[in-house]
C-alpha cells in the first residue's frame, strides 16, 4: 500500500503530464507493477490516520511579533522604505535567532495575519485558460420538502473560462455530500479542471488558512489524488478572490431557487433544480462576447480525463447489530436481516442512501433519513423471526410501520388463537413475494367472494401471475373433460323412410 501523496504524484504524471508507466517509475524509484496498479485510477490506497499538533502561542511571543510589526509601522514613514516589512518566514527566523523560539512557522504566519493592518484592496481583473480552473463553494436556501420548509444547502461548481455552472442541492455540508458534489460535478462537466479553488471549508481544510493550508482533511486529499486536480485556498472574508462561484451562489438563490420551490423528495427536488437551470448555457456573462455553451465546447477538450472508476462517496463506519435487528447511523437506526444480529457490519451512508455490508456482500440498503430520531424497518428482515414466533406480529413495530393497514385489518378476519397468527405470517410472506400493491388487489378479489384467507389470497395472486382462465360453463366444460366420439346420425334416416321399418 502506497501513501496517498504517492498516489497523488502518479496520478498527476499518467493524467496531466502522460508519462508512461516505465518513466513514472522511474522517476519515483518504484515498480512497474505499483504505478500500473494506480496509474489508471481504478485502485485507491488508504490513507493513514494523522495526528494533530496544534502549537500554542504564548503572550510573550505574541508581544515579540507585535514589537517587529511595530518597526515596520515606523519603517513605512521613512521615505522609499515602505516595501522593507517583515514577512512572517523572517519574523520566524528572527524568533529563532533572538528568543529560541521552538515553535511552528506556520503558527507564526497565522498570527502574523491576525495582527498585521491592512490597506485597501485594489481588484484586477482575471482571465483564465480553458481546462485552467474551476471555483466551488456552498450557499444555503430554504425549499418545501413534503410539505415541510427545510433548510438546504446546495454545493456550486462553476468552470472559470467558460463559467458553466453545475448546482446540487444537500442536507448538509458534511464530508460525504463534499464528495459526491465533486464527482458529480466532474462527470457533468465530462472532465476534470487543473486546478479547483476554494474558500477555507471545513471538510477540506484540516490545519491553515488561505496561502498558509499545511494539512487536508482525508477524505478531501483522497478526492484530489483520485481526480488528480490541485487546490488552492482564498484568504479568509476574501469572496473576491472566487468571485465566479460566489457570483453563482447569488445568482441561483434568486434565480432558480425563487420562487421557493416545492418536491416531495430529494431526488425530484434536485430534477427541478437541474430543469431551471439548463437554459443558462445560452447566457452570455458580463465583458464576454461568446456564450457559455460556445465557451464550452472550447474548454472541454482541455479537461483532464475521468479515472477509470468514480470515487465512493460515503461515509463508512462499522457497527454492531443490535438484538433487535437495528444498527445506528447518526441519530437514526435502520433494520439489518435478523441473521446478523451480534455481528458487525460494514455501514456505507451515501448521501441519500445507507448501505449495509457483511462478510463482502451487501445485505441492507435503506433511505437515508435526515430526521432524528427515525427507525427504518424492512419487513423482511424480521419474517423468518416472525415465522418462529407469530403470536408477535399483531405488535410488531416492523409490520405496523411497513404494511398497509388494509393488509394489518386482514388478521382480525382470521381465527383466533395460533392458527390464525401462523396464517397471518403467511400472508406477510406472500406480500414480500409478490408486493403489496399486488396482495390489496387480490384481497379485493377475496372479499368480493366472502373468503378471506391465506389460500383464497395466494390463489388469487397465482391466478393474476399466471392470468389463469375463469372456470368454463355451460357446453364448454367438455372441453376440459376426456374426448367423446361423436355419432353420425345421417344413417338413422333410412330407418325413416316408409316401409323399411321392420
Amino acid at each position: 500500500m502506497i501513501e496517498v501523496d504517492q498516489y497523488q504524484r502518479i496520478r498527476y504524471l499518467f493524467a496531466v503530464q502522460g508519462l508512461s508507466q516505465r518513466a513514472i517509475a522511474r522517476e519515483l524509484g518504484i515498480s512497474r507493477n505499483t504505478v500500473r496498479k494506480y496509474c489508471a485510477g481504478a485502485e485507491l490506497p488508504v490513507p493513514k490516520p494523522r495526528r494533530r499538533t496544534r502549537p500554542v502561542i504564548t503572550d510573550e511571543v505574541k508581544g515579540w511579533i507585535q514589537g517587529y510589526l511595530k518597526e515596520d509601522e515606523q519603517a513605512s514613514q521613512i521615505r522609499g522604505a515602505a516595501k522593507q516589512r517583515h514577512t512572517a518566514w523572517r519574523i520566524y527566523e528572527r524568533l529563532r535567532a533572538e528568543h529560541a523560539f521552538a515553535g511552528s512557522y506556520e503558527a507564526v504566519a497565522r498570527l502574523v495575519r491576525e495582527l498585521r493592518p491592512e490597506g485597501k484592496e485594489v481588484f484586477i481583473p482575471l482571465a483564465w485558460d480553458p481546462g485552467d480552473a474551476m471555483q466551488a463553494d456552498w450557499g444555503q436556501a430554504v425549499v418545501f420538502l413534503a410539505g415541510k420548509p427545510v433548510k438546504v444547502h446546495f454545493f456550486c461548481a462553476r468552470l472559470c473560462y467558460s463559467g458553466l455552472p453545475f448546482v446540487a442541492l444537500y442536507p448538509a455540508e458534511r464530508n460525504e455530500f463534499l464528495l459526491d458534489g465533486h464527482r458529480q460535478a466532474f462527470e457533468f462537466f465530462q472532465g476534470v479542471p487543473h486546478r479547483v479553488i476554494y474558500d477555507n471549508l471545513r471538510t477540506v481544510v484540516r490545519e491553515g488558512w488561505g496561502w498558509y493550508v499545511t494539512q487536508k482533511q482525508p477524505g478531501f486529499q483522497l478526492l484530489q489524488a483520485h481526480y488528480a486536480f490541485t487546490s488552492e485556498f482564498c484568504n479568509p472574508g476574501q469572496g473576491h478572490e472566487k468571485g465566479l462561484v460566489e457570483g453563482l451562489v447569488g445568482w441561483v438563490r434568486r434565480n432558480i431557487l425563487t420562487p421557493v420551490p416545492h418536491a416531495d423528495d430529494w431526488e425530484q427536488l434536485n430534477d427541478l433544480l437541474w430543469q431551471r437551470y439548463q437554459d443558462y448555457r445560452q447566457h452570455t456573462l458580463g465583458g464576454r462576447r461568446q456564450t457559455v455553451a460556445a465557451a464550452y465546447e472550447k474548454e472541454r477538450p482541455c479537461l483532464l480525463p475521468l479515472p477509470a472508476k468514480p470515487l465512493e462517496t460515503c461515509r463508512v463506519q462499522t457497527c454492531r447489530v443490535r438484538p433487535d435487528s437495528l444498527v445506528r447511523v447518526d441519530n437514526n437506526h435502520y433494520s439489518v436481516p435478523s441473521r446478523w444480529v451480534g455481528q458487525w457490519v460494514t455501514v456505507k451512508a451515501y448521501p441519500f442512501r445507507v448501505e449495509l455490508w457483511a462478510q463482502g456482500e451487501k445485505v441492507a440498503q435503506h433511505r437515508r433519513s435526515f430526521e432524528a430520531g427515525r427507525t427504518l424497518y424492512d419487513l423482511s428482515h424480521y419474517i423468518g423471526v416472525l415465522e418462529r414466533k407469530p403470536r408477535a406480529a399483531g405488535q410488531a413495530k416492523p409490520v405496523r410501520e411497513t404494511v398497509a393497514e388494509r393488509i394489518q385489518a386482514v388478521r382480525a378476519r382470521l381465527a383466533q388463537g395460533p392458527i390464525g397468527d401462523r396464517e397471518f405470517v403467511q400472508i406477510l410472506r406472500l406480500s414480500l413475494e409478490y408486493g403489496q400493491s399486488a396482495l390489496l388487489a387480490a384481497l379485493d378479489a377475496c372479499q368480493a367472494t366472502g373468503t378471506v384467507s391465506y389460500e383464497a389470497i395466494r390463489f388469487q395472486l397465482l391466478q393474476q401471475l399466471q392470468a389463469l382462465p375463469e372456470p368454463a360453463s355451460g357446453s364448454n366444460c367438455l372441453a376440459f373433460g376426456p374426448a367423446i366420439a361423436s355419432t353420425d346420425l345421417k344413417a338413422y334416416d333410412g330407418l325413416l323412410k316408409a316401409g323399411e321399418v321392420q
